[in-house]
């Protein structure tokens, strides 16, 4: 028969054994694509991508992560007031209408 294998669905001649005669045809054509493709996408694997930054000293960097915790704590207290809003809400209405 050769490398390749190929189930006989002779027995199925109705709707169901005709589609998966095809989908098994088209997922075989499908894997000779990815070979192809697989080494054409990810040939730059060598390079790396290097940043470069001023060095920054202990007291800005203190602020930094100061600046960025206040940052976060403000909108966390947003997203959760909003939150509460919404499901007192929802609440409400719920308790109108039912």
């Amino acid at each position: 028969m050769g490398s390749k294998k190929y189930y006989n669905l002779k027995v199925m001649s109705f709707g169901v054994g005709q589609s998966a005669m095809s989908s098994m045809k088209s997922n075989r054509i499908l894997l000779s694509k990815r070979d192809r493709l697989k080494h054409r996408l990810f040939t730059n694997k060598t390079n790396k991508l290097e940043f470069k930054a001023k060095k920054i000293s202990p007291f800005e960097l203190r602020r930094l992560t100061k600046k960025l915790k206040r940052e976060h704590r403000r909108s966390l207290i947003n997203r959760s007031i909003v939150v509460i809003l919404i499901m007192s809400i929802l609440v409400l209405v719920i308790y109108f209408f039912i």
